[in-house]
């Protein structure tokens, strides 16, 4: 039979004597707040005979001892000291008595800091398709508390979801392509409720997908607030929850499906009929092209639009309602596969300005800027501010034909709108019809 050590004894002592259990718990929680031995425990719920018990240790009377109300880690020790068990610690008699090593609770905190970083680093190398995003979490941003949350519940479970997230990033539709979120998400995984928006998996997919956009824009991550913002969201990445509500106005176009000319589409362009095209339609054709000519005008606001059709109802023309939806993407990538030129005017802000950029950077020969220069932008007699935040998104413009409006809007600190160009508008269009 293998002799104990003395701490070994002692812990067996201990154990089989009553209150020490207690006492030593508080001795614990005590040594991880202090970060040593030290300080004292107090002794208010403790029954008498676990006081009598640790009495006898200290070799007192139970009535001189419950008088102090506490006993001292230290004054333990030095006990400790004067027992069968000289030369053992309180703090090894404690690591051996609980089995664990004793840290303080700063440095708990650091251990499990340090955890959660290994546990998202790993995340980061076994998926490769995620890695901006677990970058962003490892920032700890308060966009990403939850899923901090997550990880103190079930880790395990979190790396499952992270999978499922990974592997939808690697497989989102492609550019001019789009697909209903539950069967992107049962081709994915096999379950067609895999990313319901209301689920931790499904908010975990929005959240990669809101630091995927503000990435690839240049802007803040910002979660979804509300069904429309998620719907927006999802519907960047070629994903739709809705593909009814999500339409771009249109007139004057024709568009073949797989049988040639859609008969709606004649119908609408030769009478000249306006009408909201919605993406469930859109991903029915192939082609779109003007129906006359190879200029297609497009505008943001749908005021300058309507007033443009009342002077020019035959005008191959696009009203996006401000930021483009994947509607707009699905029938510009469609009308970029011909011959055809495409005249953009946005407002004269940060936010009309980066559009313009997007739609050159996707489009490139295809667009050209329709009034976008500083003569335009001052004949807009500017006033309404604009706010350093906002200013600021102006360092993201690049192409050069846009540098000088960015510049003058950085110094004037004021937005322009297309009201003021309707006419300008009307008459560059007959010009050209």
């Amino acid at each position: 039979m293998t002799e104990l050590s003395s701490v070994e004894e002692a812990v067996r002592f201990f154990r089989e004597e009553p209150g020490f259990d207690r006492l030593f718990r508080l001795f614990k929680k005590k040594c991880e707040s202090l970060g040593r031995v030290g300080g004292s425990v107090k002794l208010s719920q403790f029954t008498e005979a676990e006081l009598r018990s640790i009495a006898n240790f200290y070799g007192t009377s139970y009535d001189t001892f419950v008088e102090k109300d506490m006993v001292r880690l230290k004054g333990f020790e030095q006990q400790l000291q004067k027992t069968r068990f000289e030369g053992v610690a309180l703090h090894e008699l404690l690591e051996t008595y609980f089995g664990e090593r004793l840290m303080s609770n700063k440095m708990k905190r650091e251990q499990e800091r340090a955890e959660v970083r290994a546990f998202f680093a790993k995340c980061a190398d076994m998926y490769p398709a995620i890695v901006e995003w677990i970058v962003h979490v490892l920032q700890k941003p308060a966009d990403a508390r939850f899923i901090y949350n997550l990880e103190r519940e079930n880790r395990d479970r979190l790396q499952k979801m992270i999978a499922c997230v990974a592997k939808a990033m690697s497989q989102l539709p492609g550019k001019g392509e789009a697909e209903r979120l539950p069967l992107f998400a049962q081709r994915v995984t096999g379950n067609p409720h895999a990313f319901d928006v209301q689920g931790e998996q499904g908010r975990l997919f929005l959240h990669a997908l809101a630091v995927h956009r503000a990435r690839k824009e240049g802007e803040a991550v910002r979660m979804p607030n509300g069904s429309e913002e998620m719907n927006d969201l999802l519907q960047y990445a070629g994903l739709l929850r809705d593909d009814l509500h999500n339409f771009v106005t249109c007139a004057g176009l024709l568009a073949e499906t797989a049988r040639g000319v859609h008969p709606v589409w004649r119908e609408a362009a030769l009478s000249y009929t306006v009408w909201h095209v919605p993406v469930r339609e859109l991903v029915k054709t192939v082609s779109i092209y003007p129906y006359r000519g190879r200029h297609v005008w497009i505008v943001e606001n749908s005021g300058v639009y309507s007033a443009i059709l009342d002077a020019c109802p035959e005008a191959p023309i696009v009203c996006t309602h401000g930021q483009f939806k994947l509607a707009t993407w699905l029938l510009l990538d469609r009308i970029t596969r011909h011959n055809v030129v495409l005249y953009y005017s946005g407002d004269y802000d940060p936010e009309g300005l980066r559009m313009a950029q997007n739609l050159k950077d996707r489009y490139r020969e295809h667009i050209q800027f329709w009034r976008m220069d500083v003569e335009n932008y001052r004949s807009t007699k500017p006033q309404k501010k604009v706010g350093q935040d906002r200013l600021k998104k102006l360092e993201r413009i690049t192409h050069p034909e846009l540098l000088p409006v960015a510049s003058e809007m950085k110094r004037l600190q004021a937005a322009g709108y297309q009201e003021a160009l309707t006419d300008s508008f009307i008459h560059d269009i007959r010009c050209s019809l």
